[in-house]
């Protein structure tokens, strides 16, 4: 199948997972990820209508820049905070935001560059070891800290669900984190908003959005098989 009939086909199940939560399509963000994708099929992906990318890694976001043509470029893979300073143009939405060291970097950036850098807080719900993001019990603290920093917005949060072969064990953990973004959404804060709930991929992203998600990440239902080797 081309990349644009997989997309027909994702539409159809997005909207169908999304509805039983009460979203509709045009309330999901669809971020196509294009690690090791090739610029013919991220031009299909843009052709169809796909206006958010996403990429693990800050070398591949400079070099595929021209290839993604104005759509809202998101950084979802880990990043080091010596490398903060080259998404300092460009990329919409940093979403592995997950310690202090990192956002105090991002800050200082942010203050010398005159920019504010918008991002969500990767949440380990499953405490998977090796897995980036914050603990739940640790995220309060992050909070407020993250309150004292200026050039800092956070839109949200971002997960990544342990990979079981059965989709519907994992449906637990989308659902805590639908509720931890809800009982966030009851506090007033001033550098926090919780508008975007990441969280779901090619393996499990119908589940999460039956769970609450509006925005999930998909790779390889769009583009096929990668070559890793490359």
């Amino acid at each position: 199948m081309s990349v644009g009939e997989n997309l027909n086909e994702i539409q159809e199940r997005v909207s169908r997972s999304a509805e039983k939560f009460g979203h509709r399509w045009e309330d999901i963000h669809l971020v196509a990820v294009t690690k090791f994708v090739d610029r013919d099929k991220i031009q299909e992906a843009i052709d169809w209508g796909i206006r958010e990318v996403g990429e693990n890694q800050v070398q591949e976001i400079e070099r595929k820049m021209d290839f993604f043509q104005g759509a809202r470029i998101h950084m979802i893979g880990q990043l080091q905070s010596n490398k903060v300073r080259k998404l300092t143009r460009g990329v919409t939405l940093i979403q592995s935001i997950d310690r202090k060291s990192l956002l105090k970097e991002m800050d200082r950036i942010g203050k010398r560059e005159n920019i504010i850098f918008k991002g969500l807080i990767q949440v380990n719900n499953a405490r998977e070891e090796g897995k980036g993001g914050i603990y739940k019990e640790d995220l309060p603290a992050l909070l407020d800290y993250i309150e004292g920093l200026d050039h800092i917005q956070i839109e949200g949060l971002m997960n990544i669900a342990p990979f079981l072969d059965d989709v519907e064990e994992v449906r637990p953990y989308f659902r805590d984190m639908r509720n931890l973004f809800e009982k966030i959404q009851k506090i007033s804060y001033n550098q926090i908003k919780m508008n975007i709930l990441s969280m779901g991929m090619t393996h499990d992203y119908e589940v999460a959005l039956e769970e609450g998600a509006n925005m999930v990440r998909i790779g390889r239902a769009i583009f096929g098989e990668r070559d890793y080797s490359k």
